[in-house]
C-alpha cells in the first residue's frame, strides 16, 4: 500500500486568521447589542422608552400659567429623544408614599372620556396627547381634582407599558413648602 500524501488545503496561519476574525466580528456584535440596544436587554416592551418627567405641579393655592391647568395639574414632559406611543402609556400616581385616587389609563387625550367622579382627573391635554405619539419636547397637562396636591408633598410618577404591565419610566417631584 502506497502512503497517502495529505495535502495541505488550509495552513495554520490563515485557520488562525480566520478564528481570529470571526471572533472580532462576534465581538463587535455583541457589542453592539449591549451598547446600541440595552432596552431590549432589560425587555423595556417598545425598546424606546427614555426620560419621561415632571416638569412642574401646581397645588391648590398657585396659579398656573398654562390654560388647561386651573389647579392641582401636573404638567409631564418627553425630554427623550424618540417618541412614545401616548395611547401604551398608563400612569400611576403617589403623594408622601400613599396612591392618588385616579385612573389614567392612557396618555392619549382622545382614548378615555375623562370623568372627575370615575378617574379623579378633570382632564388631559397638551400637545403630546394629540396624535399617536408623544414626541420629545411636548409636554402633556394631567389637571387633577381639587385638592390633590400640597405645599410640601413629594410626588412621585410611574409610567407603565400597557403591552407589558411594567414600569418603564419614572420620576418624582418635590412640591415647594
Amino acid at each position: 500500500m502506497v502512503p497517502r500524501r495529505i495535502s495541505p488545503a488550509l495552513s495554520p496561519v490563515i485557520a488562525t486568521m480566520l478564528l481570529v476574525g470571526i471572533t472580532v466580528v462576534l465581538g463587535a456584535l455583541v457589542y453592539l447589542l449591549v451598547a446600541g440596544y440595552p432596552s431590549l436587554l432589560r425587555g423595556d416592551p417598545a425598546g424606546m422608552y427614555q426620560d419621561l418627567r415632571i416638569v412642574q405641579i401646581y397645588d391648590d393655592s398657585g396659579t398656573s400659567p398654562y390654560a388647561n391647568c386651573k389647579k392641582s395639574c401636573m404638567v409631564l414632559i418627553n425630554s427623550g429623544v424618540k417618541p412614545v406611543r401616548n395611547a401604551d402609556l398608563s400612569v400611576r400616581v403617589t403623594t408622601n408614599g400613599k396612591p392618588v385616587d385616579c385612573n389614567i389609563f392612557s396618555l392619549h387625550s382622545q382614548t378615555y372620556n375623562f370623568s372627575p367622579l370615575r378617574h379623579g382627573v378633570e382632564r388631559i391635554a397638551g400637545e403630546g396627547t394629540r396624535g399617536e405619539t408623544w414626541n420629545p419636547g411636548e409636554e402633556i397637562l394631567i389637571d387633577f381634582s381639587n385638592g390633590t396636591f400640597h405645599p410640601g408633598d413629594e410626588v412621585e410618577i410611574e409610567f407603565i407599558s400597557g403591552s407589558g404591565g411594567t414600569v418603564v419610566s419614572r420620576d418624582s417631584y418635590r412640591m415647594p413648602a
